[in-house]
């Protein structure tokens, strides 16, 4: 056991400390043991901070400019510098990424975030690459061609990826790794993933939950004051990929999901 939840947000402020407590235990009786998080702004970073200093490395800390914040915020130059700061202090650069979705704002805001994007990269060319957690909706065309020009030296996640095959293996061919959550699970839908998945190579992909958003269809939450999801779905989520796949079991695809991810933050 000792899995790995390659994506949650520990340090979600919905998320009081009683049902922080709460749901790690329930993590931990799942048999997910680590949480790799994704970064959002600088307040959030701080939180994530806190986290380590009292659960140590079982949470590995991501610190980036996440395209919602930077959508809404025109001044996000302070906040870059601040970041050239902080980074060193984390396991990972991210969430950064681009995403031309309903909360990724007009044109203006793309333009802003296609900066902020760029910018971000080239904090990997420093002494000390870390790897990055990417964050892509409907913007995949833009984002490689960036990544191409940039190739993140320690490679990365492309966090809950929900496309083709063919989009994946560019990913795929610039060092980088899917991590799949719970879209994987629905009963409608998701046919483009659930295609992908059984094409990509085992050490492709991994798993996550994005807790607490992102709910896989299926899971109920243990208690009525528990968040929507928690890192106890990554089980769950597990389940539906050995039943796409077929021919592995849930633990399986765990233990291979942990192997990927060990490979990225040792």
């Amino acid at each position: 056991m000792n899995w790995i939840d390659a994506h949650c947000h520990l340090s979600d402020e919905r998320i009081s400390s009683a049902q922080l407590h709460a749901l790690l235990e329930r993590s931990r009786a799942a048999g997910v043991t680590r949480w790799i998080l994704g970064g959002v702004n600088p307040p959030e970073w701080q939180r994530q901070l806190a986290l380590r200093a009292a659960f140590g490395n079982s949470v590995r800390l991501a610190f980036g400019l996440h395209p919602w914040w930077v959508a809404e915020h025109p001044a996000i130059e302070s906040s870059l510098e601040l970041l050239k700061t902080q980074l060193p202090h984390g396991d990972a650069l991210g969430e950064l990424g681009l995403d031309h979705g309903r909360r990724g704002g007009d044109e203006a805001a793309h333009k802003r975030q296609r900066h902020a994007f760029r910018a971000q990269l080239t904090l990997l060319r420093g002494e000390h690459p870390k790897p990055v957690v990417l964050h892509i909706v409907k913007a995949h065309g833009p984002a490689l061609e960036d990544l191409a020009a940039a190739p993140p030296p320690r490679g990365g996640l492309v966090h809950a990826f929900t496309g083709s095959y063919e989009v994946a293996r560019r990913y795929v061919d610039l060092g980088l790794t899917l991590s799949i959550g719970g879209a994987l699970c629905r009963t409608k839908g998701a046919e483009t993933l659930k295609q992908a998945l059984k094409r990509l190579p085992r050490e492709a992909w991994v798993l996550e939950t994005d807790s607490p958003d992102q709910a896989p269809e299926g899971w109920v939450p243990p208690s009525p004051d528990a968040p929507e999801n928690e890192p106890a779905a990554l089980v769950h989520i597990a389940q539906k990929a050995a039943e796409i796949l077929g021919n592995r079991t849930a633990p399986e695809i765990l233990d291979q999901s942990r192997e990927n991810l060990v490979r990225l933050f040792p």
